[in-house]
């Protein structure tokens, strides 16, 4: 929505008034149409799966993740409160939807994978550089979190719970096992 723009008496130049007005369609003003997008998440934890929403930043959540201790999240059903997790205590995240583009991709090989992660198990698409291992190689990456594509997420614990996912990210520190499934499609 433009800002409406008025003339101020006695003036040659418009003023922009930043001010809106609360539209019939949505019903909010200026100050929730300029808040960030919050976008939905999934966090799995050792005690159960958190469902809430965060404030990417524009950002992608592996970088997030990747870069900050603390993840914060307004968790489904609160309505301005936001729940901090420590990196540590995050098993397994399901980050919202994202594009990304095409020419920051690497060529990498694709190794279906399966991890156990505390109580859940993890089955998917790992995209690894020629010549890496599985187990160890990717084990002992910089990073934190390892994303995977095209993933299943069950609980040991829990028989009910299964997620098939576009995309999870993993805490490598939290692996208990990974083993390759298929060679490098």
């Amino acid at each position: 929505m433009v800002p409406a723009r008025t003339w101020v008496e006695g003036s040659r130049m418009p003023f922009w008034s930043l001010r809106r007005e609360i539209t019939s369609e949505t019903g909010a003003g200026a100050a929730a149409q300029l808040a960030p997008p919050l976008e939905p998440i999934t966090l799995y934890l050792a005690g159960g799966t958190v469902f809430g929403r965060i404030d990417a930043e524009g950002r992608r959540v592996t970088d997030l993740l990747n870069i900050n201790p603390i993840l914060r999240v307004r968790i489904a059903g609160s309505l301005d409160e936001w729940t901090p997790f420590q990196r540590e205590e995050v098993l397994m995240v399901a980050p919202p939807p994202a594009m990304t583009d095409p020419q920051r991709r690497l060529h990498r090989l694709h190794r279906r994978i399966a991890m156990r992660i505390g109580p859940y198990r993890a089955v998917g698409t790992a995209h690894v550089p020629p010549g890496t291992r599985v187990d160890e190689d990717l084990l002992g990456r910089r990073s934190v979190f390892l994303p995977i594509t095209d993933a299943l997420i069950d609980s040991i614990d829990d028989p009910t719970l299964e997620h098939a996912v576009p995309v999870a990210l993993v805490n490598i520190a939290a692996v208990q096992d990974i083993r390759q499934l298929l060679s490098a499609v």
